[in-house]
């Protein structure tokens, strides 16, 4: 069959178009094409708001875990008197950074923002002065703390345990309170020093308070604490301690002490899960004394370290940061090289259609 302009077409061709001219043959493909990028063009679509939706998703998760993540404070203390009762404190929040991590390890601060026992600086005062006026407890010492924290009388408030146990751990935030009116950390808050933080008088004075180390850097544990504290009370024929002289070891210590010892008193206070487990590894109940012999025993691993565990399952439930991020760079890179004109181009999956034909 010739066509005009010299053009011919062979037969199978011809018997292709059935008797139809080329005009009408062209007009089938063009709208056949039409159809085919419509398609494209819906598919192409519909992947992309599932990328989209996807990377709205890490996102979120990158934000929650930012502000899942947080830290703990200090404390510590000096001499070695008796029995008494304290409560032990929490970590302040986390802020976002550190490290090269989402979130870094935060301090508590004086009327700053509750930490992991939900207490401010001005509420656990609160809590606290209340709590002493109705029980004639004036002043308050970190053995009382130490019992309302671990060992609370019955019909204790919850809430004046949570207080207890913030003021032991951040022993920063209790030294303010307690020597606001005399100077000297004698480890005795009154009061009227409670009520006097409970209307903020307290605020702005909490720092961020780094997690205590040795001196070679190395994180404080429980043994390694245990250890530090058992070779002082060693060296200066000290039999016992309790909270009392830890906050002296850690916050008032005397002329001397070696920097190692302060950060173990710390890390007993603001463990005091830690120091409950030492104190009553030969005698039952959280009377708040220890004898050295105890400490020597953890010292060598011989007790359990219930911060220890904490860690480990607070490792274990936290999101993996780096996948999350690996993630959202993968999908961003997919994103943006179907976009430009010299990207590489999206793949396109093919349909779950029975139209593969088409």
């Amino acid at each position: 069959m010739n066509l005009s302009g010299g053009i011919s077409l062979p037969n199978t061709a011809s018997s292709l178009l059935g008797g139809a001219n080329l005009s009408s043959f062209t007009s089938q493909i063009s709208q056949l094409k039409q159809q085919v990028d419509q398609q494209i063009s819906t598919l192409a679509g519909s992947i992309m708001q599932q990328l989209i939706g996807q990377i709205q998703q890490s996102l979120a998760q990158a934000q929650q875990l930012a502000q899942q993540l947080g830290g703990q404070p200090g404390a510590g203390a000096g001499g070695l008197p008796s029995a008494g009762g304290d409560a032990g404190g929490a970590g302040g929040a986390g802020d976002v950074g550190g490290d090269g991590a989402l979130g870094g390890i935060g301090g508590a601060g004086v009327g700053g923002a509750a930490d992991s026992t939900g207490m401010t600086p001005q509420s656990a005062a609160g809590a606290l002065s209340s709590y002493m006026s109705q029980n004639g407890v004036d002043p308050i010492t970190p053995n009382q703390l130490y019992q309302l924290s671990q060992n609370p009388p019955a019909g204790t408030p919850p809430d004046v345990s949570k207080a207890a146990q913030f003021m032991l751990q951040n022993p920063d935030v209790f030294k303010a309170i307690e020597t606001h009116d005399v100077a000297g950390a004698d480890g005795k808050a009154g009061i009227g020093d409670m009520q006097w933080a409970a209307q903020g008088g307290a605020d702005g004075t909490q720092g961020a308070q780094a997690q205590p180390t040795m001196s070679d850097g190395s994180p404080v544990t429980m043994q390694s604490a245990a250890g530090a504290i058992a070779a002082y009370g060693q060296q200066n024929g000290v039999g016992t301690t309790d909270p009392n002289s830890l906050y002296q070891l850690a916050m008032n210590p005397p002329t001397g002490t070696p920097p190692d010892v302060q950060s173990a008193a710390k890390f007993m206070l603001q463990n005091p899960s830690a120091y409950q487990a030492i104190e009553t590894a030969d005698v039952k109940g959280a009377d708040g004394l220890s004898a050295m012999a105890n400490f020597q025993k953890a010292a060598q691993g011989g007790i359990a370290d219930p911060t220890a565990r904490t860690a480990t399952a607070g490792a274990s439930s936290s999101p993996d940061t780096s996948k999350v991020a690996s993630q959202m760079m993968m999908r961003m890179m997919l994103m943006s090289s179907g976009m430009g004109g010299n990207g590489l181009g999206m793949q396109m999956p093919k349909p779950s259609t029975d139209d593969d034909d088409v």
